[in-house]
């Protein structure tokens, strides 16, 4: 009996797995701007140099 495969969401068929695992490595972005706009946290550098290693990754991984 064949094993059925689980239906993906509209987004992922467009776009492709690989590509959608990549917007993965944006959500600390997402995470630092509402903790910044909602709680008033303080962005400190650590924050900034992480997020800069986060976009050399995602450029690394998705450039040829």
């Amino acid at each position: 009996m064949r094993a059925r495969r689980s239906p993906r969401p509209p987004v992922v068929r467009r776009l492709r797995p690989g590509r959608t695992a990549t917007f993965l490595n944006l959500m600390p972005f997402v995470v630092i701007a509402l903790a910044w706009a909602l709680l008033g946290e303080a962005v400190h550098a650590y924050h900034v140099v992480g997020a800069g290693l986060v976009i050399a990754g995602v450029v690394l991984t998705t450039t040829r």
